[in-house]
C-alpha cells in the first residue's frame, strides 16, 4: 500500500554469545511469519572452544588472520569469554556433543530460525556438526548454557541501534510509522514443520547450499578459518 516491497530473505548474526536479535527481531518476526537464516551460529568459531584463555590462537585459525576476519573475532578472544565458553565442554559432554554441535544446537532451539548457516574448512566438518539437526536440548541444559555465559552473551539491550537497522533496510523506519506495517524485514514465510532445521543438512543434498520453499537457495557452508 505504500510502494515498499518486502524483503524475501533475513540474515541476521545470531549465537549463544550474540543475541541481540531476540528483544526486538524475533518478536516482530514471529507476528509477521517470518523466520530467520542466521550467520555465525558459532561464534566465528569461539564456541568450538579453539581459543584458550591466556593462549596463543591457534596458527592459520580466523584469529590470526588480519585479512579475512581477525578484527571481528577480536570481541570474543578476550580470556572472561573464552574462560566462560570453555564452561561449555562438560555441557557439551553431558548430551554426548561436541562444543560446535552443543552451539549449533543452541540457535536451532529458537523456533524462529529457519536455518543456520555454519562455516568449514574441510568436509569432517560439515558431517561432523550437520549432526546438531533435530536435537533437541533439554531446559536444564539450556539453563546451565545461560549461567555459563549469560554474563559475557551480548544483547539488545548492549546494541540498542541493532535492531532498528535490522528492520529499518530499504523500506525505512519511516514505513512502519506511515504506513503501520513492516516493510523491510524477511518475508522467508516458511511453516515451522517445513523449514529446513540447519544449512549444513540441506547442504548434504545441495551442495551450493540449502533451498527455501520456493526452491531459491537461502543458505550453505562456507569456508572460514
Amino acid at each position: 500500500q505504500c510502494g515498499y516491497n518486502r524483503f524475501n530473505s533475513s540474515q541476521p548474526q545470531y549465537s549463544a554469545l550474540w543475541r541481540v536479535i531476540e528483544a526486538e527481531v524475533v518478536p516482530l518476526s514471529r507476528k509477521e511469519g517470518i523466520g530467520q537464516i542466521v550467520w555465525s551460529p558459532m561464534a566465528q568459531g569461539v564456541l568450538t572452544g579453539k581459543y584458550l584463555p591466556g593462549k596463543k590462537p591457534p596458527s592459520g585459525s580466523r584469529a590470526t588472520d588480519k585479512k579475512s576476519g581477525a578484527a571481528m573475532i577480536s570481541r570474543w578472544m578476550r580470556d572472561d569469554v573464552l574462560s566462560a565458553v570453555q564452561k561449555l565442554k562438560p555441557i557439551a559432554e553431558s548430551v554426548d556433543l561436541t562444543m560446535s554441535q552443543l552451539a549449533l544446537a543452541w540457535v536451532l532451539q529458537n523456533d524462529n530460525v529457519s536455518s543456520a548457516i555454519m562455516g568449514a574448512t574441510k568436509p569432517s566438518q560439515i558431517k561432523d556438526n550437520v549432526k546438531a539437526a533435530g536435537v533437541k536440548l533439554p531446559l536444564d541444559v539450556m539453563a546451565k548454557i545461560d549461567h555459563a555465559i549469560g554474563a559475557v552473551a551480548e544483547n539488545a539491550a548492549q546494541h540498542r541501534g541493532v535492531g532498528a537497522a535490522t528492520r529499518s533496510g530499504t523500506g525505512g523506519a519511516g514505513s512502519q510509522r506511515s504506513c503501520g506495517r513492516v516493510g523491510s524485514i524477511a518475508d522467508t514465510r516458511v511453516g515451522r514443520a517445513q523449514r529446513a532445521r540447519t544449512a549444513t543438512s540441506a547442504a548434504a543434498s545441495y551442495p551450493g547450499g540449502a533451498r527455501s520453499d520456493s526452491g531459491q537457495r537461502s543458505a550453505g557452508t562456507r569456508s572460514v578459518g
